[in-house]
């Protein structure tokens, strides 16, 4: 059971910054951050997550997919390791959700961060999963609005266009992953011609 207990966050190097930034403002809020180094293939492993893991540890962040170099993290690896721990489990899903089938009951994942405009959906827009384990401090006081965590009238032609930016990305996934295969194809045998390896 979950007891909530703790100052210890676990994330790793290479967050983008909306994550380690907001890392750093909580060290300073008195919280231990351990940052997790990746392999040469910008890749973390659970085992590191394991080793690194305490019984203070109350979140850990794991990137579902790199927004630069696009390594998929052993997120089912990493969620399976941490469903009888009290740490909640976010991933930063913004470069993979829509691209990616995601199942965070599967996967274990406590909360899911994405943004609309990766999706083609209205700038401004995103949705954050929270499974109904976790407890959320209201952002913004004033109103009861999105079950009390946001006070402020909700962006209703914003969520609509999200939701249908979601719709499309679902039914097109497997026709843009294909195309995307086929660049990454092009790419290689360019520069396997032109003499450079290329994995």
């Amino acid at each position: 059971a979950r007891k909530d207990l703790g100052r210890h966050i676990m994330t790793t190097k290479i967050e983008h910054h909306a994550v380690l930034h907001t890392c750093e403002k909580l060290e300073e809020d008195g919280f231990e951050v351990t940052y997790l180094d990746v392999d040469q293939n910008g890749r973390v492993s659970a085992n590191q997550v394991k080793e690194a893991l305490r019984d203070d540890t109350i979140l850990v962040t794991v990137m579902y997919g790199n927004n630069e170099v696009g390594t998929v993290q052993p997120i089912d690896e990493i969620g399976e390791l941490l469903k009888e721990h009290q740490a909640y489990f976010h991933t930063d899903a913004v470069q993979a959700f829509g691209l990616l089938p995601i199942h965070v009951k599967n996967s274990h994942i406590d909360l899911l961060s994405v943004s609309g405009h990766k999706l083609n959906g209205p700038k401004g827009t995103g949705f954050l999963y929270a499974s109904k384990d976790v407890k959320l401090s209201p952002l913004l006081f004033g109103g009861e609005q999105e079950r009390k965590r946001r006070a402020g009238t909700e962006n209703v032609p914003g969520i609509v266009g999200l939701k249908e930016a979601i719709k499309l990305s679902s039914e097109e996934r497997d026709e843009k992953n294909e195309k995307y295969q086929s660049f990454k194809t092009i790419v290689a045998d360019t520069l396997e011609n032109a003499g450079v390896a290329f994995e």
